[in-house]
């Protein structure tokens, strides 16, 4: 099995992702086809801290990438996981 490895973009988007809201961030996806960064971000961390009391993390963080933003909590069930991480609920 291959091993993937976060671009030095992606090191400085989560440092900063997790220096602005105090979330842990466990990976970063730069999703160049929709313009948009993803973040995994640890079991917890989503309400309080990654989005922050009416969303002040987190346009705080899309306010200094100009990028859209989409967050998701990580959970030891890969199918949740995948089922939180890459369906897109309009």
């Amino acid at each position: 099995m291959s091993e993937v490895k976060l671009s030095m973009d992606g090191i400085r988007y989560i440092a900063l992702f997790e220096k602005i809201t105090g979330a842990g961030a466990r990976d970063c996806y730069e999703d160049t086809e929709n313009n948009r960064l993803l973040f995994v971000v640890k079991n917890g961390d989503m309400g309080g801290l990654a989005i922050g009391k009416g969303g002040e993390h987190i346009n705080n963080v899309k306010k200094l990438l100009v990028s859209p933003l989409r967050s998701s909590n990580i959970s030891d069930d890969p199918v949740i996981f995948i089922k939180m991480h890459f369906i897109q609920l309009s």
